[in-house]
C-alpha cells in the first residue's frame, strides 16, 4: 500500500491495540507518536475493538448499528434477526478503550427485526 512510515505506524499499533493491549505510552512506538498520532491511534483501535466484539461468533449477528451520543453516553443500537447474547456481552467488554476516548460510558441496546 502506498503508506507514509507513519501511516504504517498507525495501522500497525491499530491492529496491535484492538485484540487485548490498550495503548501506553510506555511502548515504544506508541511513545514516538505526535498526540495527534496517538488520539487517532486510540479512536480508531476504540472503534476496532468493539467491531470485534460485534462480530464475536463470525455469523454475522448484527445487521445493522445506530449509533447516538450526549455528554454522558454513547449508545449503540445494534439491529440483529435473532438474539447476540455474545456479540453483545464483548462488544461492552471490549468498550473499555472506547469509553476512554470519547469520555462516555457506552451503552448497547440489541434490536431485533
Amino acid at each position: 500500500l502506498p503508506l507514509t512510515q507513519d501511516e504504517r505506524k498507525i495501522v500497525a499499533l491499530t491492529a496491535r491495540y484492538h485484540r487485548t493491549s490498550l495503548p501506553r505510552p510506555s511502548h515504544p512506538v506508541y511513545l514516538d507518536l505526535t498526540d495527534t498520532q496517538r488520539k487517532i491511534v486510540n479512536t480508531l483501535a476504540a472503534i476496532l475493538r468493539v467491531a470485534d466484539g460485534l462480530d464475536r461468533s463470525h455469523t454475522a449477528a448484527i445487521l445493522s448499528l445506530r449509533v447516538t451520543q450526549d455528554e454522558k453516553q454513547i449508545r449503540i443500537y445494534c439491529r440483529s434477526r435473532g438474539l447476540a447474547a455474545d456479540e453483545m456481552h464483548y462488544a461492552k467488554a471490549k468498550a473499555d478503550l472506547l469509553e476512554q476516548v470519547f469520555k462516555r460510558t457506552a451503552v448497547f441496546t440489541q434490536e431485533l427485526l
